[in-house]
C-alpha cells in the first residue's frame, strides 16, 4: 500500500507540473502585462510547482478511489485510473471558464468542438499512463526518473513562459528615430473649476506653459463610452457603445492601431475595470496592464494563485501612484522606440479616499480636493522621473514628444442635488479642461472654446505628422489659432435625473449667433428643456418657451442625429 501511494504521488506531481506547464505557457503567451523577468520567473515557477502539489493532493484522494474500486485488480490498472481522474480534473479546471466564454458569446460550433476535444482527454491520459507505467514495469527502473524529468519539465517551462513576455512586438514597421513620442493621460472626474495652483500645483503650471483648453465635453459621461470617443475619433454612441456592458470591436482603426503600423512602442497602463481588456479597447496594444493587484502585478493572470487572490482581495481600480509607478517603468525601457502609452487615472471618481500627507485649503469638497492633490503629486514624481529617457531622446534622435492630459469626464459635487452620480447633462458632469503641449513649441493659451474627447484622435494623428483621417468626426484642434473652428458642437447622451425611472436623454450642445446653447430632450415623457449657458452656466433658467425657434431648429439636429446613429448601427 505504501508503495502504491508512493509512486500515485509522484506520478500525479508530473501530472500536475504538466498542468502548470501549459498554464504559464498561456499566460507568457496571452498577457500583456508589464513584469520584471525576476519575479516573472518566481510567479511562474511558484505556479507550476503549486500546480504540481495540487496535483499530488488531488492523487492522494482520487488514488484512494481508485484503490478500493473492485473492478481494477493490477496496480498499473488502478495508477492509470487515479491519474486519469486527476488529469480529467485539472484540464476540466482550465477548459470550463473558456468553454464557458465561448458559449455566452454564442459561438456554438466552437463550444461542440471543445465539447468533442474534452471528451478525448480521460481515454488519451488513460491509455498513455497505462502504456508507461507497464513500460517501466516490465524493463524497470529508466534511465531518468519520473519525479527528475518533472522538475526539469518545470524549470524549461518557467524559462520559456518567462521568455515568452518580455520578447514580444506587435510592429512589423521601422519607425523614425525621430517620430515624437506620444503621452495621453486621462482622468476620470477631473473638473476644471478645481484646477488651481492651491489643489493641483503641477498640473495648473503645465497648463499654464501649454495650450489649456477650458471647455472639454464628454458626449457621455462615463468611463469606457468616453474612452471610445478618444481612441477611436468617432462618437460612442454611433458604436453602440452607452456603458460598460458592449466591447469596442476590432475592426475600427484605433490610435495604436494607426501608431502601432507607424512602428510606435505602445501601452496602456489603466486603473478602473470599466477599462479591461474585455472593453475591447486593448486592440493593438503590446502592452495592455489592467491587474490591479499591485505591487503582486501578475498573480490574477495565473489561474490558481490569481483566483486565491481575488479569492480574499477583489480589487476593481488601483491608485495613481501604482499605475503611474508601472508606466514609468515601462517608458524608460523604451529608450529606442518612440512610444505611444495612455494612461488612466481614476482616484478623483468616487468613493472619496483619504491620502495621508496630502494637504489642501480648507472649504467644500475637500475629500474630492484631496483626490486630486494626490493624482496631481503622483503626475509631478512621473514627469519628474521620466526627465532623463525625455533628455536622452532628444538629444540621441532628436526626438520631442506630446503630452496630453485630458479629463475623461466631470463629477457632480452636490449641484442640482445629485451627488456623485452619472444622471442629467449638466456641465459640471460632462465638462473637463484639457493640456495639451505640442510637439511643435507653442506660446501658452488658455483657450475657452469648446472642444470634445473625439478631436483628441485627430489632433495626435496629426501631431505625430500622419494624414487627418477624414473618416472619423473628431477634428485636429492644435492648429495656428485657437478660435480657427469656433466651439464644436457636441451631442450628449445621458440617464435622466429621475432615480425611480431612468431613461435615456439626449442633448446637443451648440455654439449659435446669439450664444451657447445645451438643448435637452427626454424621449420617454416629450420633454425638453433649454439653457442659455452664455448667460446661465448654472442652467438654472429653462428659455425653451421664449426661444422657442432655437429650441425647434435643436430638436430636429437631434432627431436628425439619433435617427443617423440608429441607422449606423444597423
Amino acid at each position: 500500500m505504501k508503495e502504491y501511494y508512493w509512486r500515485t504521488i509522484k506520478l500525479n506531481f508530473g501530472l500536475g507540473i504538466i498542468s502548470g506547464v501549459v498554464e504559464a505557457l498561456r499566460f507568457g503567451y496571452s498577457s500583456r502585462l508589464h513584469l520584471e523577468v525576476g519575479f516573472t520567473s518566481l510567479l511562474f515557477g511558484c505556479e507550476i510547482l503549486l500546480h504540481g502539489c495540487i496535483g499530488v493532493i488531488l492523487g492522494v484522494i482520487l488514488g484512494t478511489l481508485a484503490n478500493i474500486t473492485p473492478r481494477f485488480q493490477l496496480t498499473s490498472d488502478k495508477l492509470s485510473l487515479g491519474a486519469t481522474m486527476v488529469g480529467s480534473t485539472m484540464a476540466a479546471w482550465q477548459l470550463i471558464p473558456y468553454m464557458s466564454h465561448i458559449y455566452s458569446n454564442d459561438q456554438m460550433l466552437a463550444f461542440a468542438i471543445f465539447c468533442f476535444i474534452s471528451c478525448l482527454f480521460p481515454f488519451v491520459i488513460w491509455y498513455n499512463t497505462l502504456f508507461f507505467i507497464r513500460r517501466a514495469e516490465k524493463n524497470g527502473k529508466p534511465k531518468y526518473s519520473w519525479s527528475f524529468l518533472s522538475l526539469i519539465l518545470a524549470l524549461s517551462g518557467t524559462l520559456l513562459a518567462t521568455a515568452m513576455t518580455q520578447f514580444k512586438s506587435y510592429s512589423n514597421e521601422q519607425t523614425i528615430q525621430s517620430d515624437p513620442d506620444v503621452i495621453l493621460i486621462t482622468v476620470d472626474s477631473l473638473r476644471g473649476d478645481f484646477l488651481d495652483e492651491k489643489t493641483m500645483p503641477f498640473l495648473s503650471t503645465m497648463a499654464s506653459s501649454c495650450l489649456h483648453y477650458t471647455d472639454l465635453i464628454s458626449s457621455i459621461p462615463r468611463t469606457r463610452p468616453a474612452h471610445v470617443s478618444i481612441m477611436t475619433g468617432i462618437r460612442s454612441s454611433s458604436l453602440g457603445i452607452f456603458n460598460t456592458g458592449k466591447p469596442l470591436l476590432p475592426k475600427y482603426k484605433t490610435l495604436p492601431y494607426l501608431l502601432q503600423r507607424q512602428g510606435y512602442a505602445t501601452a496602456a497602463f489603466v486603473s478602473s475595470d470599466h477599462l479591461l481588456a474585455d472593453s475591447g479597447l486593448d486592440f493593438s496594444f503590446e502592452v495592455y496592464d489592467d491587474d490591479f493587484y499591485y505591487p503582486l502585478h501578475g498573480l490574477t493572470g495565473v489561474s490558481v494563485l490569481g483566483r486565491l487572490v481575488s479569492y480574499f482581495q477583489d480589487r476593481t481600480s488601483r491608485s495613481a501612484e501604482a499605475t503611474l509607478a508601472l508606466a514609468k517603468s515601462w517608458l524608460n525601457s523604451q529608450y529606442e522606440t518612440p512610444s505611444f502609452i495612455w494612461i488612466h487615472l481614476s482616484d478623483p471618481a468616487p468613493p472619496f479616499e483619504d491620502h495621508e500627507g496630502i494637504s489642501v485649503p480648507a472649504g467644500d469638497h475637500r475629500s474630492y480636493r484631496k483626490e486630486l492633490a494626490f493624482v496631481d503629486q503622483q503626475l509631478s514624481s512621473f514627469f519628474a522621473g521620466i526627465a532623463q529617457r525625455t533628455e536622452t531622446a532628444l538629444a540621441t534622435h532628436d526626438r520631442s514628444r506630446l503630452v496630453i492630459i485630458a479629463g475623461a469626464s466631470g463629477e457632480m459635487l452636490g449641484e442640482h442635488n445629485l451627488m456623485s452620480e452619472k444622471r442629467g447633462l449638466y456641465e459640471e458632469l460632462i465638462k473637463s479642461p484639457m493640456v495639451i503641449c505640442p510637439v511643435k513649441e507653442r506660446s501658452p493659451e488658455k483657450i475657452q472654446t469648446s472642444v470634445r474627447l473625439i478631436d483628441i484622435y485627430n489632433t495626435i494623428v496629426r501631431q505625430v505628422g500622419l494624414p487627418q483621417q477624414t473618416m472619423v468626426e473628431g477634428k485636429n484642434i492644435v492648429e495656428k489659432s485657437s478660435n480657427y473652428l469656433g466651439s464644436l458642437p457636441a451631442f450628449l447622451i445621458g440617464r435622466s435625473v429621475n432615480k425611480s425611472n431612468s431613461q435615456r436623454i439626449y442633448g446637443l450642445r451648440v455654439q449659435m449667433a446669439t450664444g451657447l446653447y445645451k438643448y435637452i430632450w427626454n424621449p420617454s415623457n416629450k420633454r425638453s428643456v433649454l439653457y442659455d449657458l452664455s448667460v446661465d452656466p448654472q442652467e438654472t433658467n429653462d428659455v425653451s418657451d421664449s426661444q422657442t425657434s432655437i429650441r425647434d431648429t435643436l430638436h430636429n439636429k437631434v432627431l436628425k442625429i439619433i435617427n443617423e446613429m440608429n441607422t449606423e448601427r444597423k
